[in-house]
């Protein structure tokens, strides 16, 4: 017998149980009973015994991954509707073994994954970068997701005067901590100048007193733009990085990352300019740009 057939099995007799306790639901045995056990059993596979098969028995060696160039998830889906001429370069689908699993399950992971599924809690490291845009409005997203939670939430914001339309709604959600040592100045081709990096030093202090306050999400907006310009030391945002290690989830976006930055976060996200009308003259615009 299939373990999907199992847990239907395990599931009839749950629901059985409960209807026969119940005046307000149907019978067992009838239409809106199978209805409801058949939706039951889908979600349970979908939801419970695919996370949990497919992460085990790939590193128990019983789920052998296959190298292709597949472009989109399918789950319970025929391999007959992969979609054709996609080059995704890499990738990995892992196909569970059909003599365990009475249906085929295709699932498409952008990387290999191994272990086991466990729970981290916060304190994992984030890098967003590039010359694309919607690196500080992917950390304002972030930030309103965490505050919404209800999680304690400091914003920042590096070699940034603190003008940026997303601030206004900072002050309106209690627990986000907007921080910005004030007026920023572009640096001018002769480099930078007292004010810039008194700037960093600044809003670095903000960002260990906020660790210390018990901040559980930090976000340090082009903090690592301060590299680029040698205001602050790496090892100076390293030891920010340690402290936060285990402890307070840290977000730190800039156009570089330097490959150690890259090496020691849990989180990586490259953003790459494809087009941005900047170049064909249009002006910034407040609300989108900033």
């Amino acid at each position: 017998m299939s373990l999907k057939k199992k847990a239907e099995h395990v599931l009839r007799f749950f629901s059985m149980s409960v209807f026969s306790h119940s005046h307000t639901l149907p019978h067992a045995g009838t239409p809106a009973e199978k209805v409801i056990i058949k939706t039951m059993v889908d979600m349970w596979y979908a939801h419970v015994f695919i996370p949990l098969y497919i992460p085990i028995h790939h590193w128990s060696g019983r789920v052998n991954p296959e190298v292709r160039n597949p472009s989109i998830i399918l789950v319970g889906g025929n391999p007959t509707h992969r979609p054709k001429n996609v080059d995704t370069k890499s990738g990995f689908w892992i196909k569970a073994d059909h003599t365990i699993i009475s249906e085929g399950i295709d699932i498409y992971y952008t990387k290999q994954r191994s272990g086991l599924i466990r729970s981290s809690g916060l304190g994992l490291i984030h890098i967003y970068y590039g010359e694309g845009v919607g690196k500080t409005t992917r950390a304002v997203g972030l930030a309103v997701r965490a505050a919404g939670v209800g999680l304690k939430v400091d914003f920042i914001q590096f070699m940034k005067s603190g003008t940026s339309g997303e601030i206004l709604i900072f002050a309106k959600v209690p627990n986000i901590r907007y921080q910005c040592p004030g007026r920023h100045p572009f640096i001018l081709s002769w480099g930078p100048e007292r004010v810039h990096y008194d700037h960093a030093e600044k809003a670095l202090e903000y960002a260990f007193k906020a660790v210390e306050d018990g901040s559980q999400v930090l976000i340090c907006d082009e903090i690592l733009n301060t590299l680029l310009f040698d205001l602050l030391k790496p090892e100076q945002v390293r030891d920010l990085a340690e402290k936060c290690r285990g402890r307070t989830e840290l977000v730190m976006t800039g156009r570089r990352a330097p490959a150690d930055f890259i090496e020691l976060a849990d989180y990586v996200t490259e953003l790459r300019q494809i087009k941005h009308p900047y170049y064909g003259g249009t002006k910034a615009r407040r609300g989108i740009e900033y």
